[in-house]
């Protein structure tokens, strides 16, 4: 605790409290797997289907395949978590102004994994788990409070924390062949990887003088970047793109003010950092009888809106993947995504906000009650976001049930 040390006396009018301290720890944790229960253990599984039918006369039992389900790893070790922690923590100007501030390291050693690098010549029928990596995880927490009371019938109190923190792999078990930007390592831990869209086709000009990509490419079709420059678009041009899908800053503030009978209270939340994406199979219009969102409507490619890059390529009867088959999220078991439909997710959004009167104290002990309390009261009244199509909390997942907006007004009786 530095103020009690004789040298912060000086100060001490208005920084009456500061403390400093540090911590270090390892954390172990064999939770990671929920299955296999026990790794050291091999994994056989029947399956039912197909099944054989005996080959000798009059056999009645029929004959099934087995499988290894998991493959025993008797040398694999618990995840370990390294943990190191400087904090502060301050009071100034009598009391009016406390704030807690740390930065914080985690490092994971052994990240347990399916060791998907081996060989199809090795024979296994499924990746087995081992410790394949190791990852860095990096912040800072802050958290302050400010709170004065102007005279006895009138004081405030204010709250606000901020979180910021970065993941990523430091060592991780990868394919030899991967270009480099494919590469996991120095990479965050949950950015997506995808194709850049540097735009759309303006005319069949440029899309003759540009790289061979899939579809039927017309254009206000979307044009991808060649990363390797062999000419065409394949899954070697996909490189990592946009922030994680985690968010890396998440904040919040509240705050609370009485004046005699009245209080007025608001609380707020928001992220940062943070990218998503819109799947735009499942947006297409005139697919499957789906109607067309009025974003699309109002901004997409045509003859008249020839613009770089508006909110929906061209126009088509077909889903947009006919087109564009590097938006596919499922093709060939690998999941494909691009720049196109990628959102960067920022928002504010008021959780709730509070109106509220108090019956006067002398009235309340006329009527022998404890309290009476009108409030007007919303929650989620409103949201600042720089996505406008739907509740950006949802995230890719537009059509789910949206956060709802909620009014109310009452009254609390307490006798």
């Amino acid at each position: 605790v530095a103020s009690s040390e004789p040298f912060m006396q000086s100060v001490s009018n208005w920084l009456s409290y500061l403390k400093f301290r540090a911590s270090y720890g390892k954390v172990g944790n064999d939770g990671i797997v929920a299955t296999p229960r026990f790794v050291f253990l091999p994994i056989i599984d029947r399956l039912n289907n197909p099944k054989y039918a005996n080959p000798q006369p009059g056999g009645a039992t029929d004959y099934y395949r087995y499988i290894v389900s998991a493959y025993p790893n008797k040398d694999i070790e618990w995840e370990i978590a390294e943990q190191i922690n400087f904090g502060m923590e301050a009071k100034m100007f009598s009391g009016i102004l406390e704030f807690t501030l740390d930065a914080f390291q985690e490092i994971r050693h052994n990240v347990i994994g399916n060791k998907n690098t081996l060989p199809s010549s090795a024979g296994v029928e499924v990746a087995p788990l081992a410790n394949i990596g190791k990852s860095r995880m990096r912040g800072i927490d802050f958290s302050g409070k400010v709170q004065h009371a102007f005279s006895q019938d009138c004081w405030m109190i204010l709250n606000g924390t901020l979180t910021y923190s970065k993941s990523i792999y430091k060592e991780i078990e990868e394919a030899i062949g991967k270009p480099e930007w494919q590469r996991m390592k120095g990479q965050e831990i949950s950015q997506q990887i995808g194709y850049i869209a540097e735009g759309l086709f303006r005319d069949q000009a440029e899309i003759n003088n540009s790289p061979v990509q899939g579809g039927d490419v017309m254009p206000g079709d979307i044009r991808y970047r060649d990363i390797n420059g062999d000419g065409k678009i394949d899954v070697n041009d996909a490189t990592y793109i946009g922030y994680p899908e985690t968010p890396r800053v998440i904040y919040g503030f509240s705050g609370f003010f009485n004046y005699k009978n009245w209080e007025f209270s608001f609380a707020f939340q928001g992220s940062g950092k943070r990218s998503f994406f819109i799947n735009p199979d499942k947006i297409s219009p005139f697919v499957k009888d789906k109607a067309m969102l009025k974003a699309i409507a109002d901004d997409h490619w045509s003859e008249d809106n020839m613009s770089e890059r508006p909110f929906w390529p061209r126009l088509s009867t077909q889903s947009i993947i006919a087109h564009n088959p590097y938006e596919d999220w499922s093709a060939n078991n690998e999941e494909r995504k691009s720049t196109y439909f990628m959102r960067e997710c920022r928002f504010l959004r008021c959780t709730s906000i509070e109106l509220a009167y108090n019956m006067p104290r002398k009235l309340m002990d006329k009527l022998k009650m404890q309290n009476v309390k009108f409030y007007l009261r919303a929650n989620n009244p409103f949201l600042i976001s720089n996505f406008k199509v739907w509740d950006v909390e949802l995230g890719e997942n537009g059509f789910n049930y949206p956060i709802q907006r909620t009014y109310s007004l009452g009254v609390n009786i307490s006798f």
